[in-house]
């Protein structure tokens, strides 16, 4: 469950270069937290995601960046496609 947790956290982390980079605006630097939540009977699996991710770098809009999450997560991460689709996922970021 662990690697699940760190794949879709890379698999996004991954898209957001890439898509940033695609805008003439990549990142320097990007650190990814994810955090989930287990359903408390057999069999165990995600309720709830968390993804934070910490994004460095000159002149990035946020706007920008809200865009690549979107296409992320509904369009390019496989890992996130590949889950349930009931689970609730909440992505927030932060510019440094």
């Amino acid at each position: 469950m662990e690697l699940l947790l760190e794949a879709v956290g890379g698999c996004m982390a991954i898209d957001l270069v890439h898509i940033l980079g695609r805008m003439k605006s990549g990142p320097t630097g990007l650190h990814a937290q994810v955090e989930g939540m287990r359903a408390g009977t057999h069999p165990r699996r995600f309720t709830a995601l968390r993804l934070h991710f910490t994004i460095s770098g000159e002149n990035i809009a946020p706007a920008e960046v809200e865009r690549a999450l979107k296409l992320s997560r509904e369009t390019y991460c496989s890992v996130m496609a590949s889950l349930h689709p009931d689970i609730d996922v909440q992505i927030t970021y932060e510019l440094k």
